[in-house]
């Protein structure tokens, strides 16, 4: 169990890197592009510019109709020109748009999934102390690493909010409450007391851990919407 945590964490973070190196290299291919791009046009339009300035004030025609025609095409140029720069421009926003999003409902989908594992392991008759444990820290440090690369990558200092550290710590004290539970049972198992003793203390224990847990999961539903807050204040 404790291998395959290991290899799901490794997994994700692989994954996060690569959606990192494609943002980054989706963002500099769009400036080469536009740089690229932009420059023969730019050129052509101020040259365009150029030669109207000269047309006119040289008066090198000296038709109206003509003179006219050249002013409508100049006009239509730029036109031309300044909605290539809007429609790249929104279509860099739109993708940056997407992708915070997309790292924002991943951070709702972990929180939520929170919520589901423990309130599903308290309602188990039998639930396994090491079962809990394992998909509590798989859950957590999957939090931590999704935070910690939103915060790197789109949403600059998110970690260091309050709000972000509230439900870290809320986090922290589920995942230390899992573990202790686990401690806890093993202790029992070991002294190998006759059986009645040995499945009262367990669920003593049990009992004890659901109304810790109980209690931090109220915590974290109380924290988990002004972090959601914050988050959305960097779109």
């Amino acid at each position: 169990m404790l291998f395959a945590s290991l290899w799901l964490i490794e997994k994700q973070n692989k994954t996060k890197v690569v959606l990192a190196e494609k943002m980054d290299s989706h963002m500099n291919s769009t400036l080469k592009f536009i740089m690229k791009s932009y420059i023969l046009p730019l050129v052509f339009f101020i040259a365009m510019m150029a030669l109207t300035y000269l047309f006119i004030e040289l008066n090198v025609i000296e038709d109206n109709e003509k003179r006219l025609t050249l002013i409508v095409t100049f006009l239509g140029l730029g036109f031309g020109v300044f909605q290539f720069f809007v429609t790249e421009i929104n279509n860099q926003k739109r993708f940056e748009f997407n992708l915070k999003y997309e790292a924002y409902k991943e951070l709702r989908n972990i929180i939520d999934l929170v919520f589901h594992t423990l309130n599903h392991e308290m309602i188990t008759a039998e639930s396994n102390p090491h079962g809990i444990a394992s998909k509590v820290i798989i859950l957590v440090n999957q939090y931590k690493s999704s935070v910690e690369f939103s915060s790197d990558v789109f949403f600059e200092g998110l970690t260091e909010r309050e709000e972000a550290i509230k439900v870290k710590d809320t986090l922290t004290k589920i995942l230390d409450r899992a573990n202790r539970l686990r401690i806890q049972i093993d202790n029992i198992h070991k002294k190998r007391s006759p059986d009645t003793m040995d499945e009262i203390a367990k669920v003593v224990e049990q009992m004890n851990w659901h109304n810790d847990t109980i209690q931090c999961l109220k915590d974290l539903n109380k924290h988990k919407f002004p972090f959601y807050r914050a988050i959305r204040s960097y779109f």
